[in-house]
């Protein structure tokens, strides 16, 4: 005589709570995917919008008369493209000690800031 051992069937249960499981992994899985590609294609969007200010500006200084004339132009765009509305030059001691202000300003209210500037 041959007995042959048949295992039972998982319950109802016991499959309900592998699918939930499983279907759990796979939610979270695809989540983390998501997250990942909306931060490349957060960081490839960032990468392209400093290319284009950056070939902006160098047009613009390549244009440009005088480097005052090109410093003003490049702090427009970046004032733009960063929604400041008051940003001045900063230039570079020739020592390199100590960066200080110059008389290139830009102002999208001047009233507004005009205390700050004399400040």
């Amino acid at each position: 005589m041959i007995h042959a051992l048949v295992a039972e069937p998982p319950s109802v249960e016991t499959r309900l709570a592998r699918a939930e499981r499983t279907a759990h992994r796979e939610r979270t899985a695809r989540l983390e995917a998501e997250r990942i590609a909306e931060h490349g294609l957060r960081t490839l969007y960032d990468s392209k919008q400093r290319l284009q200010l950056l070939q902006h500006i160098t047009g613009v200084a390549n244009r440009a008369r005088t480097i005052p004339e090109a410093l003003a132009a490049a702090l427009e765009a970046i004032c733009e493209r960063m929604n400041w509305t008051i940003g001045n030059v900063l230039m570079v001691s020739e020592d390199r000690s100590y960066v200080e202000g110059c008389d290139i300003w830009r102002a999208t209210d001047a009233s507004g800031v005009m205390a700050f500037i004399e400040a």
